[in-house]
């Protein structure tokens, strides 16, 4: 089998944008807890800082960033008949990407130039803007691996991560690059480093 993983950050920053527009029923259904207000009600209610917030802390939802998070932590990265993809990977190598599954999936060199023929019109960067607008799941239509640090440079967003998710999240799924941290001095938390 294969498993996706995507930088946590940036699943928490997409889940936001795309939970501020969707059509889904569930995020459309109102939350007794909430006063009666719908998630996306709720999301485009708060302020950006706050909506974050909100996504990374709550487990309302199989949806909710939270659940989705946990889901990765505690995901088994020692099968070997798993073969681990990264989202970013394959928005930079599209095709790299996939030959490695079909290779692992035991496809024949002629199996293989099969499947990324057919594979190929499924590619965000070969798609059409009017195609890309049609699919509601895309928000960041640039490709923009980089987007969730411009909320992550927040103190409190920043924060709040570290204070809800496990030290070890970002090297056990294999970002250790992007690992977050942030020191004391006196009683204000900064950020020290957003690598």
């Amino acid at each position: 089998g294969t498993h996706m993983i995507r930088n946590p950050c940036a699943i928490i920053v997409s889940a936001y944008e795309y939970h501020k527009k969707t059509i889904e029923p569930w995020a459309n259904k109102k939350i007794a807890e909430y006063g009666n207000e719908t998630y996306k009600k709720l999301l485009n209610r708060l302020t950006k800082e706050q909506g974050v917030i909100f996504e990374m802390k709550n487990d309302l939802y199989v949806e909710s960033s939270f659940n989705t998070l946990s889901d990765i932590y505690k995901w088994d990265y020692y099968m070997t008949n798993f073969l681990e993809l990264k989202y970013e990977d394959l928005m930079t190598d599209f095709e790299g990407v996939l030959k490695n599954m079909f290779k692992h999936y035991g496809f024949t060199k002629e199996m293989i130039m099969i499947s990324l023929e057919l594979a190929k019109p499924h590619n965000i960067r070969n798609k059409s803007n009017d195609d890309l607008k049609r699919n509601s799941h895309i928000t960041n239509k640039n490709i923009d691996l980089e987007k969730w640090r411009e909320y992550f440079t927040n103190d409190k967003i920043a924060k709040q991560f570290l204070k809800i998710y496990p030290k070890d999240i970002f090297e056990k799924i294999g970002y250790p690059l992007d690992k977050l941290s942030v020191k004391r001095e006196s009683d204000k938390l900064e950020v020290d480093e957003i690598l």
